[in-house]
């Protein structure tokens, strides 16, 4: 992701040379061997998770997910079966009349 809400993290792993051997061919330094990475990517903007301003919606998978057929609500809690955006805090009143969020769960979901 490219946006400027998230940050990555980037783990370099590293195959180091026992000491032992290293000393018995004349040197003071061990060999490393990049053999692997991992990068991570996470939120800069913590405040997005628990609030966000008036008109603007954020974490768009929730309204997706609220967007699913009740089928799958109901595998991942029964609660949310007949549920949807509005029936949320967090997500009532940010309709966005330019976004079909169920076209966008079922993109997601493929």
């Amino acid at each position: 992701d490219n946006s400027s809400r998230f940050g990555k993290f980037i783990q370099m792993q590293f195959r180091v040379e026992p000491m032992a051997i290293a000393k018995l061919g004349g040197r003071e330094v061990p060999y490393t061997d990049l053999v692997g990475s991992k990068v991570s990517t996470y939120l800069l903007e913590k405040n997005r998770v628990v609030f966000h301003a008036e008109g603007e919606r954020t974490f768009h998978i929730f309204y997706q997910l609220l967007a699913s057929p009740p089928e799958f609500k109901e595998q991942l809690w029964p609660f949310l079966r007949d549920s949807n955006a509005n029936d949320f805090m967090y997500t009532a009143g940010h309709e966005s009349p330019h976004l079909n969020d169920a076209e966008l769960w079922q993109e997601t979901k493929e």
